[in-house]
This record gives structure tokens, sequence and C-alpha cells, in this order.
């Protein structure tokens, strides 16, 4: 081997160390900073270097924190109508003794405390008549309710509802209910009928639950979501479809591409999908899409955090305007033309070759630049899927306390009741009103 071929080897692997230090430097300061709820997908509460009192990832306004002017404020109203009234006066007057007992005097000020009644069970005693027919002597027996032909003993409606809503909407676990169950209302129940409540709620509300799935699928503008959740010891996926009025969820082994397959099934849909850049998601068979600005400017946010980005920084600020632009009822064109033109001259710059990951963020972003704004030419389409997200958030509530599940069967008497819930949330309406009468979501 010659002088030459050795000094080539050795410049190749000079270089080759070079780019090694280089990312491992990279590497050690992303470390050091650490990833945090602002820049990242991790909650507030998993914050590496948060202070003692976190700080909120809202970005600051020039308002003044509380009520703003000309908020109407809230407050306990009088009501018309008095289960009770109860008269306070005076035996004697304060000054001289006098007795005003037999005084007759006129009301002064009126005042209402509203309270809750103690709860007794109520018990209802069902009767079964048996008559004979005077023609033809058969008995004629009357029909009970429920089961009790064969169960002497049985708990209500009512009482099961609030089983259900204590525990899918409240997120109270069921030994909780139980105790809560005995102490407020006598009521003496088992766990084992408590999820039995549970899972024959979830199966009275499978039509309704097959209904928001068909009207979601129907809508010009769809938000999609997936979360972790621990299901049988073993980690699964609860993915979530929803719009303005409608929420579907449903737990899943997997989150891959498969499971958009079984779910919405491999035809084309005719609404703009709007989610993260998950590629499943972006695979998914539909008109459109829109990438979440949320979820670009928290990746806009850990540029400038661990790279000190200029690049990540003028991104950062366009994306934030195409959010308020999408917020009005008629962009002037004008501004959509100037917006479109400083993405382009963005996502063609030249950038340095070393910062891998600000590169790889360019090339994805040119990739999905057609799902970048959407939202800025229909109306029907938000700029974030925040809306998703809001609606899937309520599964980290529930593992927090309840830490998991312990079956799928549990897992989508969760998914099927929550999505009630959830529609009715949309739709300004009471969710125990939907729990009974699931036909109101879709009047």
């Amino acid at each position: 081997m010659t002088h030459e071929e050795r000094y080539e080897i050795y410049e190749r692997r000079i270089a080759d160390l070079e780019r090694l230090v280089e990312e491992l430097r990279d590497e050690i300061r992303r470390l050091k900073l650490g990833s945090t709820s602002r820049n990242s997908s991790l909650p507030p509460s998993k914050d590496v270097k948060r202070s003692k009192r976190l700080s909120s990832t809202r970005e600051k306004s020039n308002r003044k924190r509380g009520g703003q002017p000309g908020h109407e404020g809230k407050y306990l109203e009088m009501r018309q109508e008095n289960d009770a009234v109860q008269d306070h006066s005076s035996a004697t007057c304060m000054q001289c003794g006098t007795d005003l007992s037999l005084i007759e005097g006129s009301v002064d000020q009126r005042g209402q405390i509203l309270d809750i009644p103690p709860v007794k069970i109520k018990v209802t005693e069902h009767r079964q008549i048996a008559k004979v027919c005077p023609c033809c002597h058969l008995i004629n027996k009357g029909t009970l309710p429920g089961t009790l032909d064969y169960c002497q003993v049985q708990y209500g409606d009512h009482i099961r509802n609030l089983i259900v809503y204590m525990n899918v909407y409240q997120f109270i676990p069921v030994q909780r209910i139980r105790e809560m169950l005995f102490e407020i209302h006598d009521c003496q129940v088992s766990t084992g009928f408590i999820k039995t409540c549970i899972e024959q709620k979830a199966e009275e509300l499978r039509s309704g639950y097959c209904k928001i799935k068909e009207a979601i699928l129907q809508s010009p503008c769809v938000g999609s979501d997936e979360t972790g959740c621990k299901i049988e010891g073993e980690r699964r996926w609860m993915w979530i479809w929803c719009t303005d009025r409608f929420s579907y969820i449903i737990p899943i082994k997997n989150r891959g591409y498969k499971t958009i397959q079984d779910v919405l099934g491999e035809v084309m849909h005719n609404f703009t999908l709007v989610s993260d850049c998950w590629a499943s998601q972006l695979k998914t068979m539909c008109r459109k899409f829109q990438l979440c600005m949320a979820h670009l400017i928290r990746d806009c946010n850990k540029l400038i955090d661990f790279y000190n980005s200029r690049w990540a920084m003028n991104l950062k600020t366009l994306f934030q305007e195409i959010v308020d632009l999408s917020k009005e009822a008629n962009p002037p064109p004008k501004k959509l033309k100037a917006i479109e033109t400083r993405l382009d001259l963005l996502l063609r710059a030249i950038l340095n070759q070393r910062t891998r990951q600000i590169k790889t963020f360019q090339k994805r972003l040119i990739k999905y630049r057609e799902s970048i704004t959407t939202c800025l030419y229909d109306p029907a389409v938000p700029a974030t899927n925040n809306q998703s997200e809001r609606g899937i958030r309520n599964l980290k509530v529930k593992e927090n306390v309840s830490k998991c599940f312990r079956s799928m069967k549990g897992a989508e008497s969760y998914a099927i009741i929550r999505s009630i819930f959830n529609s009715a949330i949309l739709q300004d309406k009471r969710p125990m009103n939907a729990l009974t009468s699931p036909d109101i979501l879709f009047n």
C-alpha cells in the first residue's frame, strides 16, 4: 500500500470521526436540555427540569389575569318555587324589650339556601296477581318487570346508570363506587355487580355507538388521534375519530395502518382528515389532509431549544400566522398568497447539513406541503387537532386513577360509553340524559 493510499484512508477515517463527534455533541446537548412539554408530547408532570411552580405552555398575551372587561359573572339566582319557607323575626324589641310576638310584620329581605336532603334507597314491591278466568278456568298472571320472575330482589335502572356515570365519566374506581353507594345511599353492592352494569350498558348503547361511526364517516371534516394505554398488562392503543358533534373511540392492539383499514374500511372517504404527522394517519384514504399546526409549532420549539435555529423561529412565526388567519371568515387573497410564498421559501432554504434533525424536519414538511395550508381555504377545517386530543385525554385521567384495563372487553365497554358521553358534551347536552336516551344525539 502506497503512502498516498494510506493518506486517503486516514482522511476518510478522520472525516468519519469528525461527523461522529458532531453527532455525539448534538446528542449530549439534547440530553442536557431534555425534552419538555413545550417541545414534545411529554405532559407537564414529566418535565425533568421544571420549577416548583409549573409554567403554562400557552403563549403569553397582553391581557391581564382573571375575568376580562365585559365578562358576565356567574352566581346563584333565586328560585321561583320553594319547597319550604321559614320566617325569622324578633320576639322582643332590641331597644326597649317590648313583646313583639303578636305584632304582624312584613318581609324585609329574602334569601334561599339550596341543599340536598338525605338520600335514601327507595324500595318498590312488585306483586304478581293471579286471576282465574270464570269461563275456561285458566289462571292468568301479571308480568313482573325485569327479572323479578326468577330473582325476587334486584336493583333498578337509576342506580345502574349512576354506577356507569361515576365510573366512566367521573373516573371513580370500582371499589370506591362500592364504598360510596354504601356510605351515602345505604346500598350494598359487589364489585362484580358494578362491572356487570358497565358491560350491560355498553351493549345497550352499541347501536348508538355504530350510528356515531356512520355519522363521522359522512362528515366533511374528521379529526383523528391515538394514544397508548395498558390493557391486560400489555401496551395497546386507544384510537379516536371525531367531528364537531360526534366522538368515536375504540381500543386496538396495534398502531399501524391496519387499524385504519379495519375501522374505516378500504374505501375512499369524502372528508378532510386533521391529524399529526403519524405515517399511518396520513395513509388514510380521504379527500384531503390537514397537519396539526400545534404539533408543528411544538416541533419548531424543539429545534429552537436544542439548536437555536433561526430557520425554526421564522417557521414557527409563519405557522402561528396560519393558525390566526384560519380563524378569519374570509381571509384576503393577498394574505393567503403571501403566506404560501413565505412557506415555499422556507421549505426551499439551504440548511446546515450537519444539523440532521432540522434537515429531516424540513424534508417531512416538503413531503406533506399541501397538507399544511388546507385550513386557509376550507372554513370547516380547523388548523389544529386539539378537539381529538381533548376527546382522548380523559383516558389518561382514568389511567392515573385506575392504572389499566384488566380486559379488552372492559376497554371496549369504556370506549362505547365514553363515545356517547363525549358526543353529548360536543352537542351541549347532559351526559346523563344521553346515557339513558342516546337517540337525543341524532335528533
